[in-house]
């Protein structure tokens, strides 16, 4: 069974930066610009 690690890579310095949405960061406990990214193991 494969395992599902969602990660959310911020980038505070983003201005027109594709893909870069607000997410919610659990490292910060705030919601953050940043990229999301899944990973599959």
């Amino acid at each position: 069974m494969p395992v599902v690690d969602d990660t959310t890579l911020n980038k505070f310095y983003a201005q027109q930066i594709e893909f870069v949405t607000r997410r919610w960061s659990g490292k910060h406990w705030q919601v953050v610009q940043g990229i999301s990214e899944v990973t599959r193991l």
